[in-house]
């Protein structure tokens, strides 16, 4: 007779966590679904099939086929949530339970191995041992006794599922082999994800295709009703591929209608090429322009200090949207000559959600990034980014732009894609969650020749949004954390970036940084305060030197300068940010000889970089692949 060993407890098929997880993002594509406006037929597969009973080793059946209208799939999918989350409510206890009797059996096991009874036999005369008896029956009690709520569980919640789409509880049939290899883990909750994501493009693209078929008045009518709808559709989009053949697919006469009256949506719609964005964006800009200056004229002539700030921001504003429609921005030819027009490069603008994105470059008559534009860079800023101030980020892409040679090399997008914390929110990881999602499909949608290279800029807390977008799938060729908040929230290591793991990192971070220099790394888990690991200890991320604010005249930086004083073109940081844009060459933090990683030292007058026998030595820049 043998005892019970770790073997005889059996694994948990789920993970609480993850199954919460799929049931918060079921709950994300109910509303899109709701407010769609138009009936969607659909049918769905395999949803009732993700539950793997471990004593039958089949998974619980698959869902009926179903015809429902928007406003039911949405309230389908939110009970299928309702089911998840109760059944990852039931398994989180399980899961502690089945943890801890993993622990208990495994040291049994070992105390059996090593015990000797009287006759010498040692673990062959463990059924002499009383105690040992009445452990062992014991700990198999309690392995069934998990397994069995284990499978409780797993039945109340498939048919909570089946009852969703006409199925008969725990009596759903056991699918078969070309089912279960379909949905099988451990990819089944995605495959559940991925089905929804189908339909939820199919849902888009019907609402599209209606708009473009309708007059100005019918246009007219559903955009001042559907502001909502319009958010869902960017925030849901159909893919960018799908979307771009469906407005080359558009009559001329009605793409020109919706740039002027739909502005919001066609604005802000990956997949539609950027200079028809632009030009929908300038309507955009106008139309607030217009609101902003009436609010003002609304101001009284001695008002409060608070109305006051807020005139000052709308003021603020206004004289940045003045800007953008006055500046000159530049077309480029397929045979290289260019030609100026009105308007800046405006790809994003949402005011009603603080966004707004800029490109200084070049564009090419069909609006894509020309193949005489080497390099694209799309820098992401920090706390305290507002409409108001977003000429300041502007500003810093100019800059970056016209520092790269030969001229029109670099393209920059400025890109402030939503609300970013301001002040205490900075520690909170919320915003860099929100802004991901936006910022990844905008950068995977990009118009841009092969051979071209696309580098993300994460400042302070803009490198926390850059690693969300990361995790989110963003694809790029290069990334550069200056003065970085963190990775993202919940990352560690670059392998949990699925698109981005193997190409090359680079991070700057100065020897005093009072920013982010005493926060990098820590984070409070469920809470949501923090920003991941410190992008300059991570293993495959190559840190670079900060140098001087001015790199000639070796002037060492004084307080608050570190987390600031980047952009100065006389630095060496900015030297080093045109590098990694440029695929030029950079310098690498020379390492303290004593271990010290320097991001929180006041005064600091002895680093490697300052002794009189340094001797600067410089790396190329890699390109990486992503995906």
């Amino acid at each position: 007779m043998s005892y019970i060993t770790t073997a005889d407890v059996e694994p948990m098929a789920d993970d609480p966590a993850a199954v919460e997880s799929a049931a918060t993002s079921l709950r994300a594509t109910a509303e899109p679904l709701r407010s769609a406006g138009a009936d969607v037929e659909t049918h769905w597969q395999g949803l009732g099939g993700v539950y793997e009973a471990p004593e039958q080793g089949v998974l619980f059946g698959a869902v009926a086929p179903v015809r429902v209208a928007g406003d039911d799939l949405a309230t389908s999918i939110e009970q299928i949530a309702d089911a998840l989350s109760t059944y990852a409510e039931a398994l989180a206890p399980l899961k502690v339970l089945r943890d801890r009797l993993y622990t208990d059996v495994g040291e049994f096991g070992i105390e059996v191995a090593t015990w000797h009874g009287e006759d010498g036999n040692g673990s062959e005369s463990w059924t002499s041992n009383p105690e040992f008896v009445a452990r062992d029956q014991s700990l198999r009690r309690a392995a069934s006794g998990i397994t069995s709520a284990i499978l409780d569980a797993e039945r109340d919640c498939a048919g909570a599922i089946g009852a969703v789409s006409g199925g008969t509880g725990s009596g759903l049939g056991a699918v078969d082999d070309a089912q279960a290899a379909a949905i099988a883990r451990p990819g089944a909750w995605q495959t559940v994800l991925t089905t929804f994501d189908a339909k939820i493009d199919a849902a888009a693209m019907t609402t599209l295709e209606r708009l473009a078929a309708m007059d100005r008045d019918e246009l007219d009518a559903w955009v001042a009703d559907n502001e909502k709808r319009m958010h869902e559709l960017i925030d849901e989009p159909p893919s960018a591929e799908a979307t771009e053949a469906w407005w080359n697919g558009v009559d001329p006469a009605a793409q020109a209608l919706m740039v002027s009256t739909a502005y919001l949506l066609v604005g802000n719609l990956d997949g539609v090429p950027w200079n028809r964005r632009v030009e929908a964006n300038h309507n955009g800009l106008r139309s607030e322009s217009e609101r902003l200056r009436r609010l003002i004229d609304g101001v009284p002539e001695h008002p409060s200090d608070e109305r006051r700030a807020q005139a000052d921001a709308w003021a603020a504003e206004l004289r940045l949207y003045d800007g953008l429609l006055e500046e000159q921005s530049t077309v480029v030819a397929p045979d290289g000559t260019t030609t100026k027009t009105s308007g800046a490069h405006v790809i994003v603008f949402d005011p009603s959600r603080e966004a707004i994105a800029v490109y200084v470059g070049g564009l090419g008559p069909d609006g894509g990034i020309p193949a005489s534009t080497r390099n694209v860079g799309v820098y992401v800023p920090g706390t305290g980014s507002l409409l108001s101030n977003a000429e300041g980020s502007i500003d810093k892409a100019t800059t970056m732009a016209n520092a790269a040679m030969p001229p029109g090399s670099l393209g920059m997008l400025a890109w402030q894609g939503g609300h970013f914390p301001q002040g205490a929110e900075a520690a909170n990881s919320a915003a860099s969650e929100d802004l991901a999602p936006r910022l990844s499909r905008l950068v995977n949608a990009v118009d841009h020749h092969e051979s071209t290279t696309v580098t993300a800029v994460g400042y302070s807390y803009g490198g926390a949004v850059v690693g969300m977008a990361e995790k989110e799938g963003m694809d790029v060729d290069r990334v550069l954390h200056v003065s970085s908040a963190g990775l993202g929230h919940g990352i560690r290591d670059l392998d949990q970036y699925p698109e981005t793991a193997d190409v090359p990192h680079y991070a700057m971070l100065a020897p005093f940084d009072p920013i982010v220099g005493g926060s990098q790394g820590l984070e409070l888990p469920g809470t949501g305060i923090g920003h991941g690991g410190s992008p300059v200890d991570t293993p495959g991320v190559t840190r670079l030197e900060t140098g001087f604010n001015d790199a000639s005249a070796g002037q060492e930086s004084g307080p608050m300068r570190g987390h600031f004083n980047w952009w100065s073109t006389k630095s060496s940081a900015f030297r080093q940010v045109m590098g990694v844009l440029t695929g030029g060459d950079v310098e690498p933090f020379v390492e303290d000889p004593e271990g010290e990683s320097h991001k929180w030292d006041v005064g600091v007058d002895d680093l490697p970089i300052m002794q009189d026998d340094y001797r600067r030595r410089t790396i190329a820049v890699e390109t990486g692949q992503g995906g």
